[in-house]
């Protein structure tokens, strides 16, 4: 911020993700699924995909109790993209409305955000059953 510079990391370790950035976008199959603060991100993510990636996260403490979620479901070819929502395969929380049309990025209802904007694109969001239960 003091300089002025700003650079683009892109990761799969999220740890170093959350130590290191202050926005953050998470794609699933080159198409944004979920932007805002990190913090706000990892404090409560909103899309059915940035819950189960961030599910996946292995802590350094053994200690901790751990809630997965995994995706079931075929990976849809990045050739030949379905429409719709990308992730509606391995979506839990599918409704064929998913994969009518491709949801658009809306703003999530976060005070955690901050001043930059959380937004994701799931059509969930509007009737608040977005949110995954621990596994």
């Amino acid at each position: 911020k003091e300089t002025g510079v700003a650079t683009l990391l892109i990761s799969h370790d999220l740890e170093t993700v959350e130590l290191m950035t202050d926005r953050l976008l998470v794609l699933y199959l080159g198409r944004i699924v979920e932007q805002g603060a990190t913090h706000a991100i990892f404090a409560k993510p909103v899309h059915p995909y940035t819950q189960t990636l961030l599910s996946a996260n292995l802590p350094a403490d053994p200690e901790v109790s751990l809630h997965r979620h995994v995706a079931h479901g075929e990976i849809p070819s990045p050739i030949n993209l379905p429409p719709g929502c990308l992730f509606a395969s391995r979506c839990p929380l599918v409704l064929a409305d998913c994969r009518a049309s491709a949801p658009t990025l809306m703003a999530v209802n976060s005070p955690d955000s901050g001043l930059q904007q959380h937004a994701a694109a799931c059509i969930r969001m509007v009737d608040g059953s977005n949110w995954l239960a621990p596994v």
